[in-house]
């Protein structure tokens, strides 16, 4: 008969091999749930990211309509674009994931560069759904999205979900200078007027109605060069230009004459179809022919769409965007000025968009 003195040993052999087989497996399935429940994190920054870049842009656009179009906006436009944005990139209640917003007025720091939220007991909760007025010196706003995507995997560690938030500011302010290596030289004539432009819209950018014998070029330096051209159109290099003084010589740019045949400029300007572009808008034109001459006043946002290409370039389509994709720095001008009250509006450029 066999001794069985050794079984309570493999017993607790077995249990601590059950035991370190469930630690095991949860250790496994966690390590696999920081991948997995992760990546879906991720995903889910991106997200909120674009919800909250967009609400801000859409808020601030309503802000930059207050200065430049129409002075009735007020608190509850603001609130309802910022609402509309955010709900049309996936940031909902009731959705799958469940996402929430919050959204302030910002204004230039009062000391030192950056900016600041504007606060008071009417605007403790943020940007109210009311019509209250948009507040004193607001020029943009900031939104913050909070996304609770549930988790698949980390639930074994006791983790049901992440909460994952993103914000972003966006303002709206007089530039008083085009800086350099930005601009592709095409001059956009702005009748009736950058702030009447409507997104979305589509324009012919090369009608040929600007100066007489100029189809909307420009050349930087003078120089009337289709290899030039084209160089200036593959990599932006206008030269930094001040739009706050008056009627200098550097505000003139040469226009390039006639339409181009060169097959290098059409290369160049294919390889910005489908993109966005920053264009110069001028206001004035002066002298003809390859004496031709445009007065810059500003810059534009365009998406690029097509153009004609044979026997020359020509009837350059695009859509206006008034959002760009760059971003400004922490020195900002004043809000924009009302176009319909002062004649001088016009000549500054202004900016709607993402800050630093």
């Amino acid at each position: 008969m066999k001794s069985r003195k050794h079984e309570p040993q493999r017993q607790g052999e077995r249990g601590q091999a059950l035991a370190l087989f469930v630690l095991a497996s949860t250790v496994i399935m966690a390590m696999a749930g920081l991948v997995v429940d992760g990546g879906m994190a991720f995903v889910n920054r991106r997200d909120a990211q674009n919800a909250a870049d967009l609400g801000a842009m859409a808020g601030t656009r309503v802000i930059s309509d207050y200065y430049m179009r129409d002075a009735s906006k007020h608190s509850r436009n603001v609130w309802d674009a910022i609402d509309a944005a955010v709900q049309a990139n996936g940031c909902t209640d009731g959705g799958t994931v469940p996402c929430s917003w919050t959204a302030s007025f910002l204004k230039p720091a009062a000391t030192g560069p950056g900016t600041e939220l504007i606060s008071g007991s009417q605007l403790k909760g943020g940007i109210p759904d009311t019509g209250l007025p948009i507040p004193l010196g607001a020029q943009g706003v900031e939104v913050v999205i909070e996304r609770q995507p549930p988790t698949v995997l980390l639930p074994v560690i006791g983790m049901t979900q992440w909460d994952v938030v993103a914000s972003a500011q966006a303002i709206t302010a007089q530039i008083d200078t085009v800086p350099s290596g930005v601009l592709l030289p095409i001059a956009v004539d702005p009748l009736p007027g950058p702030a009447n432009f409507q997104p979305g819209d589509t324009h012919i950018l090369s009608l040929g109605d600007d100066a007489p014998g100029q189809f909307s070029w420009l050349t930087w330096d003078g120089d009337h060069n289709s290899d030039t051209l084209a160089a200036n159109i593959c990599t932006a290099q206008n030269p930094a230009m001040d739009l706050a003084d008056a009627d200098t010589e550097a505000d003139w740019i040469i226009g390039d004459v006639g339409k181009t045949n060169s097959s290098a400029v059409r290369d160049c300007l294919l390889t910005h179809k489908g993109r966005i572009i920053v264009l110069p808008t001028f206001d004035a034109t002066r002298l003809q022919g390859s004496n031709g001459q445009y007065h810059i006043t500003g810059f534009t946002y365009w998406r690029l769409l097509d153009f004609e290409a044979n026997p020359h370039i020509d009837n350059i389509k695009a859509m206006f965007i008034d959002v760009g994709p760059g971003q400004v720095g922490q020195e900002y001008a004043g809000p924009p000025c009302n176009a319909s009250t002062d004649i001088s509006c016009d000549r500054h450029s202004f900016f709607l968009g993402l800050i630093d």
